[in-house]
């Protein structure tokens, strides 16, 4: 089959979804190969795959409580106790507060939803903010333009100032709330099935990850080092 005699080094293949940049590619393509193959064509690298930043449950309490506003402090409460992404909190409406069955609807990725579980602490503080500051219908958590959620951007910033005020040197956005909420109910004792559901992974293997940070998991598992007893602490040179 014979190649084709031109390299279109654009972003129309498929953008956004590798870290490696078209123009190295077609460069590759072009001076490494010498075969002159469309980008399309070309593989793409993988995404260096990080574990979840988790943290543990007084670092959840130092940084929402360095929160300064408290519809913000909410949101990132809420993202906590419910294991939402950030994309989900900002959409939550008063209506999907369901205080009889303690139930949160959630309206996910591709607009699939869910249900999850209201905590008790979470409803006594969501009440106590509702009473305070009666945020206008139909969003939970309003945004500067009437009629509009809060934008998730504006989480974001507030999550930074809260990681910077509360001292913590995690790498700590929305999502690490997520992540630890999930790693603390697998601390728990609670099934991989049911934390899915909650976090609402299609596939088990996106949960999975969660036992790479877990205390819980790795705390099962001694290092070889603890078998040799105080022979260590004996023989180790101090200083």
């Amino acid at each position: 089959m014979s190649a084709p005699t031109s390299c279109t080094c654009s972003n129309a293949g498929r953008p956004g979804r590798s870290s490696t940049r078209p123009s190295a590619r077609c460069g590759f393509s072009t001076v490494t190969l010498q075969q002159n193959w469309p980008l399309a064509r070309l593989p793409y690298g993988k995404r260096p795959k990080r574990l979840p930043c988790v943290l543990s449950q007084e670092q959840v309490l130092r940084f929402l409580t360095a929160v300064q506003r408290p519809a913000h402090r909410m949101a990132l409460a809420t993202a906590y106790a419910t294991g939402l992404r950030v994309s989900e909190v900002v959409r939550v409406r008063i209506e999907d507060i369901d205080s009889a069955r303690m139930l949160v609807h959630v309206c996910g990725k591709g607009n699939k939803e869910r249900i999850v579980m209201l905590s008790s602490v979470l409803l006594g503080a969501l009440r106590t903010y509702w009473r305070v500051h009666r945020p206008p219908r139909p969003w939970l958590f309003p945004g500067a333009k009437p009629g509009r959620p809060i934008h998730s951007k504006t989480i974001q910033r507030a999550c930074r100032d809260a990681r910077r005020a509360a001292g913590l040197t995690k790498r700590v956005t929305p999502h690490a709330l997520p992540h630890s909420f999930a790693t603390h109910l697998l601390e728990a004792g609670t099934e991989l099935r049911t934390i899915q559901h909650l976090l609402g992974h299609r596939s088990l293997r996106s949960t999975a990850r969660y036992t790479f940070v877990s205390r819980t998991v790795l705390g099962r598992v001694q290092s070889p080092l603890d078998r040799l007893d105080g022979l260590w602490q004996s023989t180790a040179p101090v200083g």
